[in-house]
């Protein structure tokens, strides 16, 4: 083989190994559609759907699949007779359509201008600040609370949890604030 043909063939054995190492999760963990979860993976899918979507989990039980990268990203996919009742996902860039986006500043701005009325204050009893979203789904009622720093326009969304009403926190009448 000459030079060039060794340098060819290197090029693409990199780009295919880059491609492997990213999994089939690579695009798809990306963007997070309100009510719904990650597409491919979202509220009803199977545990097999999810794996499809994003490759073996780093830590697996009956009622949770998880995939945890570090810095980079959490996702859990809380599961309720082997199907997503709930999808959490932090600790890296996901965006909802609209561009509401975790860890950017203006979070809470964003939130209130791209869901208007929709939005209302979620309590839990773990001290976090939520704005809460509640949408029906193929007929089914679901929230979406965005886990921000602050309720100031500047808030940054830490994380964003997604579940099916009436288990989920949110599901309730929201405060308006």
């Amino acid at each position: 083989m000459g030079r060039r043909a060794t340098r060819t063939m290197a090029a693409a054995i990199g780009v295919a190994l880059a491609g492997a190492l990213a999994g089939p999760a690579a695009a798809a963990t990306r963007t997070v559609v309100v009510g719904q979860g990650f597409p491919g993976a979202g509220l009803g899918a199977t545990s097999a759907e999810v794996v499809r979507a994003f490759g073996p989990p780093t830590a697996r039980d009956p009622f949770q699949l998880t995939y945890d990268r570090g810095q980079r990203e959490f996702i859990a996919f809380v599961l309720a007779r082997g199907r997503v009742r709930e999808v959490r996902a932090q600790t890296g860039s996901f965006c909802t359509p609209e561009r509401v986006c975790t860890g950017r500043p203006g979070g809470v701005a964003r939130i209130r201008a791209a869901y208007g009325r929709a939005v209302g204050r979620v309590y839990a009893d773990d001290a976090q600040l939520r704005l809460g979203v509640l949408r029906t789904v193929r007929g089914r009622r679901t929230t979406t609370n965005f886990v921000v720093t602050s309720l100031a326009p500047t808030g940054r969304v830490v994380s964003i949890e997604i579940g099916r009403c009436p288990d989920m926190l949110g599901c309730g009448p929201p405060t308006r604030r």
